[in-house]
């Protein structure tokens, strides 16, 4: 985290940038990349790294929707709090991000994507925090499933 107008200059560069897909097995696969754009006081090209992570998800035909064919919703059992940006901190800004995420059969969070922006940094936060949420699984059937669900991260500032 650094300077707000640092911060959205690199923001700005990141948007013109063209990706290449990453691949497996010969086929493009989505993945979720963290650019960071260390600039440097004394002049000269920023330094840029970017790290993949490729998510594991659920084959998709195995997804279910709660409350469809006697699906249970899964129940929150674990969490965490999200941080809070500094951009966001600074602004004295918050709100209610919603996140669709996949819950897996073993009660991990599978699959996250930003549904409603909030911005200032905050998605990234809430999904930080969703990839460490951890749920009692849906049951269809006697037997645990996955399945897709929205979640609401309110950010509050006291």
């Amino acid at each position: 985290m650094g300077d707000s107008e640092l911060a959205e200059s690199a923001v700005r560069a990141a948007r013109r940038w063209q990706y290449i897909p990453y691949f497996r097995n010969a086929s493009p696969i989505e993945v979720q990349t963290t650019v960071t754009i260390n600039f440097k006081t004394t002049g000269g090209k920023p330094d840029i790294t970017a790290t993949y992570r490729v998510p594991e998800v659920p084959p998709r035909d195995k997804i279910f929707k709660p409350g469809s064919d006697g699906v249970s919703a899964p129940t929150v059992i674990l969490a965490p709090d999200p941080g809070y940006s500094e951009e966001a901190r600074q602004a004295k800004f918050g709100g209610v991000c919603v996140l669709a995420v996949v819950v897996g059969p073993d009660g991990k969070t599978y699959d996250i994507k930003v549904a409603r922006t909030l911005g200032k940094g905050l998605d990234e936060k809430a999904i930080e925090a969703v990839q460490q949420w951890r749920f009692k699984p849906a049951i269809k059937d006697g037997q645990p499933v996955s399945v897709a669900i929205n979640v609401e991260v309110q950010f509050r500032l006291y």
